[in-house]
C-alpha cells in the first residue's frame, strides 16, 4: 500500500509540473507570436501612387492621453499644467498636425474623486489661447477621471460638456471623418464610460452593453457608406479593461488600429513600457503612456495609407518618424497596402525640430546609404533606395539626425517586405490582449482554494494535537488552528464572505448612496458591473488574508516549543540559544506579516472613508468589521502562543483542549 501511495504522489507532482510548463509555454507563444495573415491582399497593394520623392499622400496627427490636469497647489502638478501649455503653444506649432486626439483623463479629479471646475477652465484656456491653426481638428474625449462623481451625462458636474473642445458632440461614441484631397479617414470614438460616474476607485473598468455595441456598429456602417482610406478607433480604455459583448471585437477589427490610454505604465516600479500589440483579429492596439508622470505624446502618420507612429518624450528634439519602410512589428496586411513599400522609390522620414535640420543620415543593416534630402522645406526627408535588395526577412534601418542647435538623435527600426515580423514583448502583450475578467476570476478561485481548502482538509482528516505531541512545530500550529473553533471559523468566514455578501454602504456619488459588492456597485436602482472590486479582492487575499493566516500559524506554533522546552532532544541545556533564535525569527516574521495586514486594512479603510463618507466606515462588513475580527483572531493566537510558551502544564493552548484532556 505504501509504494502505491508513493507512486500516486510522484505521478501527481509530475503531472502538475508538466501542466504548469505547458500553460507557460502556450501563454508565451499565444501572446508573443503574431498571427500570420492568410487573407486576400489589400486592393491597393499594387496600385500607384507609390511612396516617392514628393510629400503627396502623406499626413500626420498627434495623440495625447492622461494629462490629469489639476489646479491643486503642488509643485509637480503645477509643472504638469505648465508643460501641457508648452505642448499646446509650442510643440504643436512645430509639428503642425492636422488632427489632435486626446484620449481621456483630461483632468485629475483629485483629491476628492470629484470634478473640479477650475481644472476644466484651465484646460479650456490653454487650448483656446494656443492660437492653433483653424484647420487643426481637436478631438478630446472623457476618461474615467473625467467621470468621477458625475451622476449622469446631463448633470451639472459634467464640466466636459461645457469646457472641452468637442463639448456635447464628444460625450458619447461618435464618428468623425477627415476629408483630404487624396481620401477620407474615419475616426470612431468608443465611449465605455459608466453611465453613473462613481467616485474612485470603482470606475477603473469600462462597460459597453448591447445598445452601446449596436451604436458602434451603426457608426462603423456609416463610415463605410462613403469608403474610407483608413478607419481608426479610439477611446480611453484598452479593450482588456472593457466589459462588453463579444461583438465589440468584430467591430474594432474593421479598423487598422485602436488607440487608447488609461493604464499609464501600470504604475509599477519600472513600469511596462510600449504597450502595443497586433491583436489576433489583425488590428493594432496601441496604448499610450501618460502625460501625467512621463510626459509622453504620440506622433502618427499615414503615408500612402500605411500607418506609422513614434512615442515622443516631451521636450526632446528632434522628433523622428520613419514612414517608409514602416516597422515590421506593426504591419497590418489586411488593412493597409503594405506591398507599396516594395514598389516605393524612396525612403521617407518625417523630422520635426524647433531648429533647422542640418543632417539626416540613413543606414540599413549597418551599411550607410547616404544623406536624405528635405522636400519643399517641410518635415519630410527622402532618400532613393532599391527595395528589391531587402525583399527577404527582417532588416534594420537606422536614421541619425542633427539639428542647428547641435542636438543629435538616432532611431532604428526593423522592417520587412515579405511580412516577416519580430515577436511581441510578452508583458505588454499580456496586459493588452488578456481577458482581465476571466483572469481575475481564476485568481480569485485559486487564492480562495489556497486560503480555505487546506484548513478544511486538515480539520476534516486530523485530530486535535495532544500534550506531549512531537514533530514539526508548524504542523502542530496548523492542527491547533484548524481545531480551535474561534480561530478556524473566523478565518474561513472572512475569506468567503466577500464572495457572497455586500462589502460596504456609502456615498458612492454625492447625495447618492450605494452598496459595493465583489461584482460591482448598486446605486440609484442601477447595478454597475464594474469588476475593479475583483482586483481589490485579489490584493486583499494576497496582502491581508494570507499574511493573517501565517501570522496565526506562527504564533500557535510557539505552543509546541513550550511542551518540548524540557525535552533534551529539542531544547537541552546545550541548545537554549537555538530556542532563542527561533523565537527571534518568529518575532521578526510576525512583525512583517502584521505590518502587511494592518497597513492594508487601515490604508483601505482610510481611503474608502475619505471617498464614501463616515457611513462607509461604520457599515463595512468587508473592511471595518473584518479588521475587528482579524484583530480578535490575531490577538487570541498571540495569547495562546504566549501562554503556552510560559506555562509548561498547558501545552495545548485553549480551554477547550484542556477540558477535553480532563
Amino acid at each position: 500500500m505504501q509504494p502505491l501511495k508513493g507512486c500516486i504522489l510522484v505521478t501527481s507532482v509530475v503531472v502538475t509540473i508538466a501542466t504548469v510548463i505547458y500553460v507557460i509555454t502556450w501563454s508565451v507563444h499565444y501572446f508573443t507570436v503574431p498571427v500570420k495573415y492568410y487573407g486576400p491582399p489589400h486592393p491597393n497593394d499594387n496600385v500607384p501612387p507609390y511612396p516617392g520623392a514628393t510629400s503627396e499622400n502623406l499626413w500626420w496627427f498627434v495623440q495625447i492621453s492622461d494629462t490629469h490636469l489639476t489646479s491643486v497647489e503642488n509643485a509637480e502638478k503645477a509643472t504638469r499644467l505648465r508643460d501641457f501649455k508648452t505642448f499646446c503653444h509650442e510643440h504643436l506649432h512645430i509639428i503642425q498636425p492636422m488632427l489632435v486626439l486626446h484620449t481621456g483623463d483630461i483632468t485629475d479629479g483629485a483629491p476628492h474623486a470629484s470634478q473640479n471646475k477650475e481644472d476644466w477652465i484651465s484646460y479650456q484656456q490653454i487650448v483656446s489661447e494656443a492660437k492653433l491653426p483653424y484647420s487643426l481638428r481637436w478631438l478630446d474625449v472623457r476618461g474615467n477621471h473625467d467621470n468621477f462623481n458625475v451622476p449622469s451625462r446631463l448633470h451639472e458636474n459634467n464640466f466636459y460638456r461645457e469646457y472641452s473642445v468637442l463639448g456635447e458632440k464628444g460625450d458619447d461614441s461618435f464618428l468623425y471623418k477627415l476629408e483630404l484631397p487624396f481620401g477620407t479617414y474615419s475616426f470612431i470614438h468608443v465611449d465605455a464610460l459608466l453611465k453613473i460616474g462613481t467616485k474612485r476607485p470603482i470606475n477603473f473598468y469600462g462597460i459597453l452593453d448591447e445598445l452601446n455595441v449596436y451604436h458602434l456598429k451603426t457608426l462603423s456602417e456609416r463610415a463605410q457608406q462613403t469608403p474610407s482610406n483608413q478607419t481608426i478607433y479610439f477611446g480611453h480604455y484598452p479593450t482588456s479593461t472593457i466589459l462588453a459583448p463579444h461583438g465589440l471585437y468584430d467591430i474594432i477589427k474593421g479598423g487598422i488600429a485602436y488607440l487608447c490610454g488609461h493604464l499609464h505604465d501600470l504604475d509599477l516600479k519600472h513600469g511596462i513600457k510600449r504597450m502595443y500589440v497586433l491583436q489576433r483579429y489583425g488590428s493594432l492596439e496601441l496604448e499610450l503612456e501618460d502625460w501625467k508622470k512621463h510626459r509622453k505624446f504620440r506622433v502618427m502618420a499615414f503615408d500612402h495609407d500605411m500607418l506609422s507612429f513614434t512615442d515622443v518624450q516631451f521636450g526632446e528634439w528632434p522628433v523622428i518618424l520613419i514612414t517608409n519602410p514602416k516597422p515590421a512589428r506593426f504591419l497590418a496586411p489586411g488593412h493597409e497596402p503594405e506591398k507599396k513599400m516594395s514598389h516605393s522609390t524612396h525612403i521617407r522620414i518625417l523630422v520635426f525640430s524647433p531648429r533647422t535640420i542640418k543632417q539626416v543620415k540613413v543606414e540599413i543593416d549597418f551599411k550607410p546609404l547616404g544623406l536624405a534630402k528635405q522636400v519643399n522645406e517641410g518635415p519630410l526627408f527622402v532618400l532613393p533606395w532599391k527595395p528589391d535588395r531587402y525583399s527577404n526577412g527582417l532588416h534594420l534601418i537606422e536614421v541619425k539626425v542633427k539639428d542647428a542647435a547641435g542636438r543629435y538623435k538616432t532611431v532604428s527600426r526593423e522592417f520587412s517586405l515579405d511580412q516577416s515580423r519580430p515577436n511581441q514583448p510578452f508583458l505588454s502583450s499580456l496586459v493588452i490582449m488578456i481577458n482581465s475578467f476571466i483572469f481575475l476570476v481564476l485568481w480569485i478561485i485559486g487564492l480562495e482554494c489556497l486560503c480555505v481548502l487546506p484548513l478544511v482538509f486538515f480539520r476534516r482528516y486530523t485530530e486535535r494535537p495532544k500534550a506531549g505531541t512531537s514533530g514539526n512545530p508548524l504542523l502542530y500550529g496548523l492542527l491547533l488552528l484548524v481545531h480551535t473553533n474561534d480561530i478556524y471559523y473566523p478565518l474561513i468566514s472572512i475569506a468567503l464572505y466577500p464572495v457572497i455578501g455586500p462589502w460596504l454602504i456609502g456615498e458612492v456619488v454625492t447625495d447618492m448612496y450605494g452598496t459595493l459588492t465583489l461584482y460591482g456597485i448598486y446605486v440609484n436602482s442601477t447595478f454597475i458591473g464594474d469588476k475593479f472590486p475583483m482586483l481589490y479582492f485579489v490584493t486583499d487575499l494576497l496582502c491581508f488574508h494570507l499574511p493573517l493566516t501565517l501570522f496565526c500559524l506562527l504564533h500557535l506554533s510557539r505552543a509546541y516549543h513550550l511542551q518540548n522546552k524540557h525535552s533534551t532532544h529539542h531544547y537541552g541545556n546545550g541548545n537554549k540559544n537555538g530556542r532563542r533564535l527561533v523565537d527571534i525569527v518568529l518575532v521578526i516574521i510576525s512583525i512583517f506579516l502584521l505590518k502587511s495586514v494592518l497597513s492594508r486594512s487601515f490604508g483601505t479603510i482610510a481611503k474608502l472613508t475619505h471617498w464614501y463618507g463616515q457611513l462607509a466606515l461604520l457599515v463595512s462588513p468587508k473592511y471595518t468589521w473584518t479588521l475587528l475580527v482579524a484583530l480578535y483572531v490575531g490577538g487570541k493566537c498571540v495569547f495562546i502562543g504566549y501562554r503556552g510558551a510560559h506555562t509548561p502544564t498547558r501545552t495545548v493552548g485553549t480551554e477547550e483542549m484542556e477540558n477535553s484532556e480532563k
